[in-house]
């Protein structure tokens, strides 16, 4: 490799720095032990909350419901239906007459 600058989108790029084939940008990867919001989310809702006898999750569902069946609220009502079903799958028409200007610097 000589070293010499190569374009690459707006900036120029020595080849000799770039990651070989094969080669990981993060090595280390992330730290053994890191926990995501998500699973300690998911860990906690199991769990049962102080003089209560059944867990967050339980007690979570059951407020939804409340909110949602017995009070009519219409977002909570939204929000348990796309907890149900999931969200609505939309769809892009691609078939249409369309262009695409690229603009050079």
């Amino acid at each position: 490799m000589n070293g010499k600058p190569e374009k690459s989108g707006k900036k120029e790029v020595k080849k000799d720095t770039r990651f070989k084939p094969g080669q990981s940008g993060n090595p280390a990867g992330k730290p053994k032990g890191t926990v995501s919001i998500t699973s300690a989310i998911k860990a906690e809702l199991l769990k049962i909350p102080p003089e209560q006898k059944k867990t967050w999750l339980d007690l979570t569902v059951k407020r939804i419901m409340q909110k949602a069946v017995a009070e009519g609220d219409v977002q909570m009502i939204r929000t348990l239906w796309n907890y149900v079903d999931g969200l609505p799958k939309g769809t892009v028409d691609l078939t249409g007459n369309f262009s695409i200007k690229w603009k050079d610097k």
